[in-house]
């Protein structure tokens, strides 16, 4: 029996119990997931049949048990993770042994914090609602707790303490807002804790590329990075961003052949045409590169570039970052060096027989680099290749299989046969890993660059121009290039099911354009709300010195506070009936010739001294506080009853 706790604060608390459960079964097991769900299902119910809960050795195994299991889950009890999933065992049994209406207001404080956690593991504007509601259900358990209801009913407590609730919560919204935007940032948000050393989402490229590594990465829909240029977004085909260069390969996988640094930037680049200036919102991806347009101007601030002028980071990228850059896609690198020349034309002593051959007859019949460059991507133009997101897997020389046998790929394929080839006819080349296009969000006017954006393509060393862009992909499905992924694959997909739900996916299209430009704004309004941001916004207001700062956030907290008083002073007031606003007033009118009413003075009483005090006030005073005492405590006043009421108050002059 729950004996002094009160049935429908009990059965509410389970109910903001079992949310903040399920708030967490991305992080918990699933198994404890649904046990503790059913433990409080369980209890729930028990609280309505009346039943016994279970004695304290049966849940002290249950404590067991479950400690184990997080261990042998978790492999630790702390941790974000691990510590969430201790947590929610430990409160969930302890709904078992509520016995007083103290354990339930423990209960609902912890239970409050527990709550709140979510945002350590997502931080969205849904996570927000969800925790948002699920605070609200805590606090409508305690106060029906307070008002020590013990009724049945669940529905009226619900609405009629929520919308009190509700009202509370709202109270505190301006105190709220002025914390979080004018408080003095920490370094990382709260909710970064539990990403420390770990990124979130797809993982991106990394400095190696086998054939199908990129085309696997391609199917993921995850976000990779956004883009806000200053002014108008390049065409689709100017969109390279630069990643990863690989120069080293032992016939089946490519990998950059330098050491993790790559050195500084010693190689100056040609900078030529107009300027593109740009800021980067990157994803976690938990390695050091940052991408960039095609080609990088300046080095990032926190980062540099590397020789190969791919900007990488200082430290690892397990938090999301904002950087600008300015690029120059018409820049040429004009110098090479010796080392990498020859780098640059290396080739596995085995394998790639065919390519090999077909490269220096090339050479031999064509003689001048251009013309070998050309011929290259004629014959990717004219032979029978296709591009697609599922190629045939390829055996131990995969580059004269896809060459000669399958003919089918994605751009790894294309890039990875190309830069052999040129190799082959003496042209040093290397192939450049990262992404290509994007998808323009008109809504927000910023473009979206997804991990299905992932592509390879190459560089070839054409003197006097140096290092040039060449991607042999273009060859077989331009439309990759000149519209995206998407229009290649609609390409290879022409007609059917695909081509009649034309109209539905455009309307889901939008649909996810209009919410991912939501979110966008959540993030830079909430989620990267960092201490450049306030900097920022403190410029805006005028703020340049911590002292007025705090002089503003007081006045402001103050003025807040103050106002939130008023109204609840005017709301209470709101709430007196006719009859109680009446005698107010009369109070009030006594009140200014000094007779003041003590607050545990009833109207018989306070008649009684006035009339000890003026003999001459006796007889109305006497007839108001009768009238009234009638009116508010006797049977349902009539109008006129009413009106008597208030005339005796109007004509009364002390």
């Amino acid at each position: 029996m729950t004996g002094s706790v009160p049935k429908p604060s009990h059965r509410i608390l389970l109910i903001a119990l079992g949310m903040s459960v399920m708030g967490h079964g991305q992080q918990l097991p699933l198994a404890m997931t649904l046990a503790c769900l059913a433990l409080v299902g369980w209890r729930y119910f028990s609280i309505r049949q009346g039943w016994a809960p279970p004695g304290r050795g049966l849940v002290g195994i249950m404590a067991i048990l479950g400690l184990g299991a997080i261990i042998m889950y978790f492999g630790t009890i702390a941790g974000p993770e691990a510590g969430t999933a201790l947590l929610t065992l430990m409160l969930v049994l302890k709904t078992l042994e509520i016995r007083q209406a103290r354990d339930l207001k423990v209960l609902a404080l912890i239970g409050m914090f527990l709550g709140t956690l979510p945002i350590l593991f997502q931080n969205g504007p849904l996570t927000l609602a969800f925790i948002v509601f699920n605070l609200w259900l805590y606090l409508v358990s305690v106060l029906v707790l307070n008002a020590g209801e013990n009724d049945d009913a669940l529905l009226p407590h619900l609405i009629g303490t929520g919308r009190a609730t509700g009202a509370i919560m709202l109270q505190a919204l301006p105190v709220m807002l002025i914390l979080f935007y004018l408080f003095p940032r920490l370094p990382a948000p709260v909710w970064s804790i539990s990403r420390q050393g770990q990124a979130s989402g797809a993982s991106g490229l990394d400095d190696r590329m086998s054939p199908g590594k990129i085309s696997h990465l391609s199917q993921s829909d995850a976000l990779a990075f956004r883009v806000y240029f200053d002014g108008k977004i390049p065409d689709n085909r100017e969109l390279y961003w630069r990643g990863p260069v690989l120069w080293r390969t032992d016939g089946q996988v490519w990998d950059s052949g330098r050491s993790a640094d790559n050195g500084a930037a010693s190689v100056r680049p040609t900078f030529a045409g107009p300027a593109i200036d740009y800021e980067i919102a990157l994803e976690p991806h938990n390695r050091r590169w940052l991408y960039t347009l095609d080609l990088p101007g300046e080095d990032p601030v926190g980062g540099r570039r590397t020789q190969d002028l791919v900007a990488v980071s200082d430290l690892p990228l397990s938090e999301k970052v904002r950087y600008r850059m300015t690029s120059f896609p018409e820049a040429r690198i004009t110098a090479l060096s010796d080392a990498d020349r020859r780098r640059g034309l290396e080739l596995p002593e085995t394998g790639s027989d065919n390519a090999r051959r077909l490269g220096e007859q090339w050479r031999r019949s064509l003689g001048e680099d251009r013309a070998i460059v050309a011929r290259s991507l004629r014959y990717f133009h004219d032979e029978p290749f296709h591009y697609t997101l599922d190629p045939p897997r390829l055996g131990t020389d995969p580059v004269d299989e896809f060459l000669f046998e399958t003919r089918r790929g994605f751009c790894e394929h294309y890039a990875s046969a190309f830069v052999t080839l040129m190799r082959a006819a003496g042209i040093p080349s290397r192939v450049v890993t990262g992404y290509q296009g994007g998808e323009i969000n008109p809504v927000g006017h910023y473009l979206n660059v997804r991990q299905r954006d992932a592509h390879a393509w190459a560089e070839v060393w054409l003197p006097p121009a140096g290092w040039v862009r060449v991607d042999p992909t273009a060859a077989v499905a331009p439309s990759r290039i000149e519209n995206g992924i998407d229009s290649a694959l609609e390409d290879e997909q022409k007609g059917g099911v695909f081509a009649a739900a034309g109209g539905l996916r455009r309307l889901l299209r939008q649909a996810r354009l209009t919410w991912d430009a939501a979110g966008n704004t959540w993030d830079r309004l909430v989620t990267n709300y960092n201490s450049s941001s306030q900097i920022h916004l403190f410029d805006k207001l005028g703020i340049d010195s911590p002292g007025r700062l705090a002089l503003y956030m007081a006045g402001g907290i103050i003025a807040t506070l103050s106002l939130l008083v008023l109204l609840l002073r005017h709301r209470e007031h709101g709430r007196l009936d006719p009859v109680q606003r009446a005698y107010g007033r009369f109070c009030s009118k006594l009140a200014h010739r000094g007779i003041m009413r003590e607050d545990s003075e009833g109207p018989r009483a306070f008649a009684s001294r006035i009339g000890a005090l003026r003999p001459d006030l006796r007889t109305s005073v006497e007839a108001i506080c009768a009238d009234y005492i009638l009116l508010r405590y006797g049977q349902t006043p009539a109008p006129s009853d009413l009106r008597r009421l208030q005339q005796h108050i109007r004509a009364f002059r002390p």
